[in-house]
């Protein structure tokens, strides 16, 4: 008898699998606006499927509250927003439960709907977060002890590729870290991986590409007419270099089998620069430090628990807080003001007048009530 063989193995991955997959926690602590809650939810975003996308925080919640949280689900890395009472962002990456942590400030930022809103074809998203991205680091090579660590740790927050086992389809977005050795800033960009028809003309693409519509052919007599037509091309039909050539694997496709791959950005962007590394998990001893960064202020101070501070670090506060406001003496009690004009003055009451009033009605009252009785 003929029977269907199996082609198809869906195999679930192991639990030691599952365990090795790095996963985040991005949240914001303290007050922060409405700009930097949008792109906390753009960042984790970026970090799906391994993030939790509908994470809540409230004003109790603390820091160890989460960390507690983070050994049952397997969270690796902790990604913290937060802004300062100047007005400065900054970003603190770190690892769970040890440490390192990298302190950013965040220079600029751009949220995704501010992208999507300058492009003129924005691409709407669709499957693409159900695949974790793919890690671009470009001038990380340096031989610094400190660029070493901040890059090992940007590469351990997203998963491993295997290049046997990984497919090409499965490729759907990239993240992009851009380091400027001058400045010290590094660019955080964010793509998704599109495919188009290579090595053929506009007419041709738009008669593969099964997403688009067919073209209107009333106009011509010929197919050929419309693929030979002469049309000024667009940034898209510039012809792409062998560089951005990739083979597709045929499978079920009617397609062509050369593809050029194209970026298209989501969002968010981000100007990141170094103010800090700590050895522990957003504590311990400081392994590097930035000329521009001062102790007891920027992100510690928008971190800080009042009532955990030492008393140099309280002292450094207030020193802080007398910079920033001047001093202000309140008085102990305040006190009403006096109301010259439109006040009446009081008058000393007739005691003579209030005598002759209550004798009258003493000897009224009972004739009334006679009255009442007849």
């Amino acid at each position: 008898p003929n029977k269907r063989k199996k082609k198809r193995t869906h195999k679930k991955p192991n639990e030691e699998e599952i365990a090795k997959v790095p996963k985040t926690f991005v949240l914001r602590k303290g007050e922060t606006g409405k700009s930097m809650k949008t792109l906390v939810s753009d960042v984790r975003k970026v970090m799906l499927p391994n993030t939790a996308e509908k994470l809540k925080e409230r004003k109790q919640n603390k820091l160890k509250d989460f960390v507690h949280i983070a050994g049952p689900l397997g969270v690796s890395h902790f990604m913290v927003l937060s802004t300062t009472s100047q007005g400065t962002n900054y970003l603190r990456m770190a690892k769970v439960p040890q440490g390192p942590t990298l302190t950013y400030r965040i220079e600029k930022f751009c949220l995704t709907k501010d992208i999507h809103n300058s492009q003129v074809h924005p691409h709407s998203p669709g499957m693409e977060y159900n695949y974790a991205p793919l890690v671009v680091m470009n001038g990380f090579s340096s031989q610094e002890t400190h660029m070493k660590l901040v890059s090992s740790l940007w590469q351990s927050a997203f998963p491993p590729i295997n290049v046997q086992k990984t497919k090409v389809m499965d490729c759907k977005r990239v993240v992009l870290l851009d380091y400027d050795k001058k400045t010290g800033v590094i660019e955080f960009r964010h793509y998704v991986i599109t495919v188009v028809p290579h090595g053929v003309s506009k007419g041709v693409k738009r008669l593969v590409n099964r997403k688009q519509e067919l073209p209107n052919l009333e106009n011509y007599t010929d197919i050929s007419e419309y693929i030979n037509s002469a049309r000024d091309a667009s940034e898209s039909d510039i012809e792409d270099g062998a560089e951005a050539e990739v083979t597709v694997p045929k499978g079920n496709s009617k397609g062509p089998l050369q593809m050029a791959v194209r970026l298209v950005e989501m969002g968010p962007r981000m100007q990141l620069k170094l103010m800090k590394i700590q050895e522990g998990f957003c504590a311990g001893d400081i392994l590097y430090q930035d000329a521009e960064d001062k102790s007891s202020s920027g992100a510690d101070a928008s971190l800080m628990d009042k009532k955990g501070m030492k008393e140099d670090d309280k002292e450094k506060e207030k020193k802080r807080i007398d910079m920033l406001a001047p001093d202000l003496v309140l008085p102990a009690k305040r006190r009403l003001p006096k109301k010259s004009a439109g006040r009446k003055r009081k008058t000393k009451p007739d005691t003579k007048s209030k005598s002759k009033t209550s004798n009258r009605a003493e000897e009224g009252a009972p004739e009334r009530k006679r009255a009442r009785r007849k």
